[in-house]
């Protein structure tokens, strides 16, 4: 057995592959006598079927599956051996050779090869790295947030713009009497400062406790029957029966209360061990305690910076356009996805450009990834993902039972591995490269979270 691999324009590697009978005669005799010792024939007892028999009936199946599995093997080792760094799967070229009565065979397959990647890193690269500017304005801010976190809600006689209320719903009829077989709901939580209609918000101004308040939910909720429906706990079929008014008894009114300063709130913030005793010491540990936090999305900000600085060095190198096309129409349609167009198939070679040059330049830095890092990565996306549905905070167990779960999807495992190799990276080169450190505003720094207009 015989293989080489050669290279060709435009960036396509060509392996070739020749077996002789002596390659593979020997495996194809053992592999037919294990057959006759297992095959059931009609005439013959188990084990007893002639050898030639065998040979006739099932010799080109056998000698086929064992060329195939020498192939495959050497053509795994050739790739190796040749540290061939390519995209996509090899391509058998078409060939016409009868496996039954030939005894050399030869085979030739096609790769097309990953670009090549020469990126320096060193202290004349220069990414930027912003840091928020702490000012007076932004620690107000951030005060209210914890005061805010950390308040309490209270029940109160008279209700102001942001209070929420809670209390009896009764479907009305036209001449303002409760509907003769209508809508009772109690326990309705309504928070009229989040009405879409000014003019049902403003019949809420000032309630008191057992005020009795006309109004339209469906006009309220600016016409969402999918809000009507939540509110009146029905269906959003059901809902569209009763878009009409109701009156609404006030009984509970709640209204928030934000923290006050003092040590019950320095330690629910800093923690029960806290030396916080006073505003000034207070504000100086807030500054401190949400500088960190700016600095971890700043680093957010870095890993992007550097994806680009891996693009931009990546450019549009060539790619065997004829090799690698047909691989991705092939994963297109075993993924039931839309056909490749051009504008699909270049966001595909970009992609595997700018992957490439991330794994490359992982290996040259020895960046190497292990399991608990993509587990960790994992988690984040999960936590940001919950955070965003308004489920901050859950416990870590279920946060950790979730990741694992969405791990075992091979497509979501791909990608959290790239992230977390990423994040790695850019962890590995902070210090090796030159930060251009930018000072912005907070309103400037959650600009370029934003998505940039096409």
């Amino acid at each position: 057995m015989n293989s080489t691999f050669v290279t060709e324009e435009p960036r396509r590697g060509v392996i070739t592959i020749s077996l002789e009978k002596e390659d593979y005669a020997a495996s194809v005799e053992e592999s037919l006598r294990k057959l006759r010792k297992e095959i059931n024939m009609p005439g013959f007892r188990k084990g007893m079927v002639p050898a030639a028999l065998i040979a006739q009936k099932y010799g080109a199946s056998v000698k086929a599956e064992e060329l195939n599995k020498l192939v495959g093997d050497s053509l795994i080792k050739t790739l190796q051996e040749n540290k061939v760094s390519y995209i996509g799967n090899p391509v058998m070229m078409p060939h016409d050779q009868d496996v039954e009565k030939n005894d050399n065979f030869s085979y030739t397959f096609r790769v097309a090869l990953a670009p090549d990647v020469n990126i320096t890193i060193d202290k004349s690269v220069k990414l930027p790295f912003h840091r928020v500017k702490m000012d007076d304005a932004l620690l107000d801010k951030v005060d209210e947030e914890m005061r805010r976190r950390y308040g309490k809600m209270e029940q109160t006689e008279k209700a102001t713009a942001e209070d929420s209320m809670r209390g009896l719903l009764v479907e009305l009829a036209e001449d303002g009497t409760p509907l003769e077989g209508g809508l009772r709901v109690e326990e309705v939580l309504l928070l009229p400062s989040t009405f879409a209609s000014e003019e049902e918000k403003a019949k809420f101004a000032d309630a008191n406790i057992n005020q009795v308040i006309r109004f339209n939910p469906f006009k309220a909720d600016g016409e969402e029957i999918a809000l009507l429906a939540s509110m009146l706990k029905l269906s959003k079929e059901e809902a569209e029966a009763h878009k009409g008014d109701f009156n609404f008894e006030v009984t509970t009114i709640n209204h928030f209360v934000p923290a006050e300063l003092g040590e019950e709130l320095y330690k629910k913030v800093f923690g029960e061990d806290t030396n916080v005793k006073d505003e000034k010491a207070y504000r100086e540990e807030l500054a401190k305690m949400r500088a960190e936090e700016l600095d971890k999305a700043s680093r957010n900000l870095f890993v992007n910076a550097l994806v680009e600085f891996i693009k931009e060095k990546m450019g549009q190198p060539i790619i065997d356009d004829e090799t690698f096309r047909p691989f991705v129409a092939e994963v297109q349609k075993n993924n039931k996805e839309e056909e490749v167009t051009e504008e699909s198939y270049k966001a595909i070679v970009d992609y595997v450009v700018l992957t490439t040059g991330i794994r490359s330049l992982a290996e040259q830095e020895g960046v190497q990834l292990t399991e608990e890092d993509v587990l960790a990565e994992m988690r984040r996306t999960v936590a940001a993902r919950m955070a965003s549905f308004g489920y901050g905070g859950l416990p870590e167990n279920l946060i950790d039972d979730i990741a694992k779960r969405q791990l075992e999807e091979g497509n979501v495992r791909a990608e959290i591995e790239l992230n977390a190799l990423i994040r790695l990276l850019a962890d590995n080169l902070f210090d090796k490269v030159t930060l251009e450190e930018k000072e912005v505003s907070m309103d400037e720094f959650d600009a370029l979270f934003q998505p940039s207009e096409a």
